[in-house]
């Protein structure tokens, strides 16, 4: 999987944080709507458990994708890349 991500991102790591900003964005904007949806659905009595399990998904990622960038950028300063 490092090799494909490393493929991916491979234009320096000014171009990786600017990706992984992005990405970030995106993310924390589909968290923004499926909390709001959730609020409506608990405000409803319904069951929010997907929703609950889909954020937290969501927080993993961001977490996941800024340890790539960190990475990215050791490898890159190494000269590994």
């Amino acid at each position: 999987m490092v090799t494909e991500v490393n493929q991916w991102w491979t234009s320096g790591p000014d171009v990786a944080q600017a990706n992984a900003d992005e990405l970030t964005r995106l993310m924390s904007a589909r968290g923004t709507r499926i909390q709001t949806s959730a609020i409506a659905a608990y405000e409803r009595g319904e069951d929010t458990s997907e929703a609950s399990s889909v954020l937290q998904t969501l927080v993993d990622m961001t977490f996941h994708v800024k340890i790539i960038v960190r990475d990215l950028k050791k490898a890159a300063a190494a000269g590994d890349i």
